[in-house]
């Protein structure tokens, strides 16, 4: 009788490329009505996914806009999800979870264990994040040493320390962000010079920057694009730019062009493209 761990590694899949959502033919065929079996395949095959099977950044907005369905459309499929455990979501943060994919994404090797923890390091630190890495730390307990390495300290541990002080800018000592891995740092005096000299709070990343992330499946779904610290160095260095509407045409190019965008460093990408809006306004 064939073993239960060698009936698992002759499963038949079949791959399928994340571009195919951005094809055009693809786009040009009749569409489904919103159903939960196609929101089920979307969520597993889409622009979004990551680096780490089922688990990836997505706002409920720019993934039922994505699909072109209405919100409440969406947020009916969804629930059918959740209520067969087939799927997960916090809103709040923008994690998606589906918790039987580790199952069916076997690593090959210790490498692909080690790019699933580094991306953990870059989610937002919830509930669900937390849940998620538990599950995969619970997944690769039959796998030998160098599979299970990656996962042998908890998620967020280095987190919770208190860093060592940096050195102090012009507006005083960068202030670190308990229960993420960057710090953030304060306003410019020339900014501040620009609020007639008043007292200016830690950088926020502005809320259109944030509305178009969410308005874009591709973009929006990269955690190197949710930082803070990437988006305080792009403002300062390329004043001018409308960053919003910048990421919605860089959304837009990268559907019409789905052979010609990165397959990663997406924050390297944006840079090269805000610098061309930089230089078309001058």
């Amino acid at each position: 009788m064939m073993s239960k761990s060698v009936d698992m590694d002759i499963k038949r899949y079949r791959r399928v490329s994340i571009r195919i959502w951005g094809d055009d033919r693809f786009k040009a065929l009749s569409k489904p009505k919103p159903n939960a079996q196609f929101l089920f395949i979307y969520l597993l095959t889409g622009p979004q996914t990551s680096a780490v099977p089922g688990l990836f950044i997505a706002g409920r907005l720019s993934l039922s806009e994505s699909l072109q369905w209405p919100t409440r459309a969406f947020d009916r499929c969804f629930e059918e999800l959740s209520t067969q455990g087939m799927a997960m979501a916090d809103w709040e943060a923008r994690v998606v979870f589906l918790p039987n994919s580790f199952k069916h994404n076997k690593p090959s090797n210790p490498n692909i264990t080690r790019s699933w923890r580094n991306y953990f390091d870059e989610l937002p630190d919830c509930s669900l994040t937390r849940h998620a890495f538990e599950t995969c730390r619970t997944y690769l307990k039959p796998f030998t040493e160098p599979f299970r390495e990656p996962f042998t300290e908890p998620f967020g541990k280095p987190f919770g320390e208190k860093e060592q002080t940096r050195s102090k800018s012009r507006l005083g000592a960068e202030k670190e962000i308990e229960g993420c891995g960057e710090t953030q740092l304060p306003l410019t005096a020339d900014l501040a010079d620009q609020n007639g000299g008043a007292e200016i709070p830690s950088f926020q990343v502005p809320q259109s920057i944030v509305a178009a992330l969410d308005r874009c499946p591709t973009l929006g779904s990269r955690a190197e694009l949710r930082r803070t610290a990437f988006w305080q160095a792009q403002i300062r260095a390329k004043p001018g730019v409308d960053f919003a509407q910048s990421l919605l045409d860089a959304e837009a190019w990268l559907v019409e062009n789905p052979d010609r965008g990165p397959r990663q460093r997406f924050s390297a990408f944006m840079g090269r493209w805000f610098k061309r809006e930089q230089e078309k306004g001058r």
